[in-house]
């Protein structure tokens, strides 16, 4: 296999979604080693490669900021989120900064009930405890698809926050929700006092 083909698993990999070094050790290996080349190839097609070696993920994503992308069609496309789903990933990339400001573990490992008592201030009043619960677990459920979480056991109770939500949920996106979330409560209270 020529020098060329050998990196094709790994580009497809990358193609498919994130690579962590926890999964496949060999390819990860790779892709620090071949990172200028892997650029050098992605950027033809209008994209970036981003890899985050101290926590071990790497990704493909579109290249903004290049007139000469401007034209192309997105390769990697944008998903629309919800706002439970927005604002659940908001609080979850709080608490992974928490967690790395409080203490020197790599892995933050939450229960679907700390999770729900984070979002319960934010949930509407009235709704039964299973309700809740199922609603959750939906949410829950697509950020797992979205690849922010793992859930580290089968009943689902206990999920490990990834990483790369802070490559995805970074201090400009944050403030902007938080924005958005006093633009809802000021509607709010303006709503009340009619």
């Amino acid at each position: 296999m020529t020098e060329h083909n050998s990196l094709s698993p790994l580009l497809i990999s990358l193609f498919k979604g994130v690579l962590y070094r926890e999964d496949n050790q060999t390819q990860w290996q790779e892709l620090v080693r071949h990172q200028g080349r892997i650029q050098d190839y992605v950027s033809l097609l209008g994209l970036q490669v981003v890899v985050d070696e101290q926590a071990g993920y790497g990704f493909l994503q579109n290249r903004e900021d290049d007139q000469e992308t401007e034209n192309l069609p997105r390769l990697i496309p944008r998903r629309r989120l919800s706002y439970p789903v927005s604002l659940t990933l908001v609080l979850l990339r709080r608490r992974l900064a928490d967690h790395d400001s409080s203490t020197g573990e790599d892995r933050l490992i939450l229960s679907t009930d700390e999770v729900v008592e984070m979002l319960r201030t934010f949930l509407p009043e009235g709704n039964t405890e299973s309700r809740t619960i199922d609603r959750m677990s939906s949410i829950l459920s697509k950020i797992a698809d979205l690849g922010f979480i793992r859930f580290i056991d089968s009943a689902k109770t206990k999920l490990e926050i990834k990483r790369i939500l802070s490559a995805f949920v970074d201090a400009q996106w944050m403030n902007q929700f938080d924005e958005r979330l006093r633009e809802y409560a000021d509607h709010a209270l303006d709503r009340e006092e009619e």
